[in-house]
């Protein structure tokens, strides 16, 4: 897999600080989802740890396992994840709709 060269060291980098602040994002959108509990927002923001949460795991399996494994894995998260953002999508637009004059 990583054979030391400068291109492997930089991937393993980036890979390291997409996680972290991804993982950074997932507790923010935790945080996000809690303070907008009850209000229309909160609706919206209600299924952003599930999309981050999928992202994370993605990065994480990434690194983890087996080709054989990861690639069905990771389709079914970013399955889960693009339902999630049409689902946020649909909810944020019904809000908008509403607020309309």
């Amino acid at each position: 897999m990583n054979d030391g060269t400068l291109a492997d060291v930089l991937v393993d980098i980036l890979l390291n600080v997409q996680l972290m602040l991804s993982t950074v994002a997932f507790v923010l959108s935790l945080v996000a989802a809690r303070g907008y509990a009850g209000s229309p927002w909160g609706r919206v923001l209600r299924l952003m740890p599930v999309l981050i949460g999928c992202l994370v795991t993605v990065d994480l399996l990434q690194r983890a396992v087996p080709d054989a494994i990861f690639v069905p894995a990771s389709g079914l998260l970013w399955t889960v994840a693009t339902i999630t953002i049409v689902l946020m999508t649909s909810r944020l637009v019904a809000m908008v709709r509403r607020a309309e004059p």
